[in-house]
Order: structure tokens, then sequence, then C-alpha cells
């Protein structure tokens, strides 16, 4: 995120006090730092408790504050591309800050790597499950401070929008994610292949609560994608929890059976309660004395 100039945080007031303090002569400072902004700007921005993000970071570094500190001083963050001129704002998020908000957000990422798109100044999730649509709503709310809305549809599937603007989508940006021709183009990108575990499971949950299913006749859990290179870095990504992953190159999908199934049942499952219920319902029958295979027929 520092690298993008667009991107400004506003402090909690106690440290932005602090941080204001620090910073003696305002313009030696802003020259020190390179900052973008116009002395008159870079000033305001002090008393508003108000910096680029890249200022920021450098203002930690100068002042040799742990990052993790700032990071835990951030109250907002949001995204205007303008520095010279007034531009358009688009609205205040909350960051996660806690172990189950990160995981809450990874999990919506790949909801959204699932069944979401971009439309305009948001990001929208396409499901009829009533619950996708409360947990997204509740995620929304804990973790951004915002509200996300559903719109239903005579005669189509309703629509979450998710109301967290042109922030969350350059966000979403930063995790590569596609804002055209997404389902030909998605990709699983490094900075979530490489997250600690709790938060890869967190995504890979969210993206098998979009797009995954459990056959009950192959006895097997599925996921398919147009996306080859989506679905082979799932599926190296999945070896990190013990799962082995069958590609079918002919179905732009990949199987999970027989011990393998157990696997993911055991290391990260569905969110879904009825998807979960049909993957353990799948696991039991799949120790039967006739199941004792990895093998799939993808014929």
């Amino acid at each position: 995120m520092k690298s993008d100039y667009s991107f400004y945080v506003t402090l909690k007031p106690s440290f932005g006090k602090k941080l204001g303090k620090k910073i003696k002569n305002a313009n030696e400072t802003r020259l020190e730092i390179k900052s973008k902004l116009m002395p008159s700007g870079f000033r305001a921005g002090i008393k508003k408790n108000r910096y680029r993000l890249r200022d920021f970071v450098a203002l930690l570094e100068k002042f040799k504050i742990p990052l993790e500190k700032g990071y835990s001083a951030i109250e907002s963050v949001n995204y205007r591309k303008s520095v010279r001129k007034p531009g358009y704002n688009s609205v205040p998020l909350k960051l996660p800050k806690t172990t189950r908000e990160f995981e809450e957000f990874f999990y919506l990422l790949g909801l959204v790597w699932g069944d979401g798109s971009y439309c305009g100044r948001d990001i929208r999730i396409t499901s009829k499950s009533r619950e996708i649509q409360a947990k997204v709503m509740a995620i929304i709310k804990r973790v951004f401070g915002r509200t996300a809305r559903v719109i239903g549809h005579r005669e189509r599937t309703p629509t979450i929008y998710l109301g967290l603007g042109k922030t969350f989508i350059e966000l979403a940006r930063i995790f590569e994610f596609p804002l055209k021709k997404k389902a030909y183009s998605i990709t699983m990108p490094k900075k979530i292949q490489r997250a600690q575990p709790s938060f890869l499971r967190a995504f890979i949950q969210g993206y098998f609560d979009s797009d995954g299913t459990v056959e009950e006749s192959r006895r097997a859990v599925s996921i398919s994608s147009a996306s080859r290179q989506m679905l082979e870095e799932l599926q190296f990504s999945l070896l990190k929890f013990g799962v082995i992953a069958t590609y079918s190159e002919k179905k732009n999908s990949l199987y999970i059976s027989a011990s393998n199934m157990k696997a993911f049942h055991q290391k990260i499952g569905f969110g879904l309660k009825e998807k979960q219920k049909r993957l353990e319902m799948a696991v039991k029958r799949s120790n039967s004395p006739n199941q004792n295979t990895d093998l799939l027929p993808l014929s």
C-alpha cells in the first residue's frame, strides 16, 4: 500500500497528537521525507492527524517508531488520487487489527475471488445463499465499520454490494484482483499464497464456499474455474494443508477425494453449514471398506 501515494490514513487522536509534537519544523520534515504534498497541505494534515500513507511510514522510520505501533494507531484508511488539488474521496475504512479480523478479511477475499465482480465504485458479490449474505454483512460491519447492502432481483441472483468504495477496490488490486475479464484472468497472488496458515486457510474456505461443491456421486469435493492458473496455484496451496487435489483439464476442475477429502475436512472445511454437513457425510461414506483409494475417474 505504501508504494501507492493515493492512500492516506487518519490516526487516533492520542497518537496523532504525539506524532505532531515530534515534527518541530513541518516544511523541513516534509522535504526530508520527500513528501509530494505542498507545505500548506502537509501542515493541515498534521493538525487533522491525517497523512499520506507513504509519508506516514517515512515518519515512523524517521522517529524510529515500530511499524506495528504505527499500524495500531491508524483509525481509518482512505483513497484519493489527487495530490495537488481536491479530488474524489472514497469511503474511509477501518483496517483489520486482530487475528480474527485478518482471517475474516481473507475469507471475504475468497468470496470476492469466487463470486465477486467490479462495478464502478464498488465491488459486489452475487450469491443466493442467505448464510453468505449474513456473513458478508457481519464482516463488513465488524472489520471495516461499514454497512453492506443486499439487493434482491426478480429474475436474477441477489447482489451484495460491499459499500467499501474505491478504497477497497484499490486494496483488492494490491492482491491482484482483476477488474476486467475476471473469470479467465483470476489468479491466486503470492501475497495470499505466502500468508500465514490461518489467513491462507480462511481465503481457501471463502473461495470454496463460493465456488466449491460436494459431489455425492463421486464422493469428492470439487471446484471449477475458467482460469487454469488459479486452479494450479490453488492446488499447490492445498498441499500446505496436506490435501492433494486432482486436476481435470477436461472439466477445468479440481477434485479432492478419499483420504484427501478427510484432510480437507479436518484442516480447511466449508464455512457454510449445509456444505459442511454434506462434506461430513461424504467423508463418512468414503471411509467405507470399498473406498480405499485416492484415485478419481475423471472421464
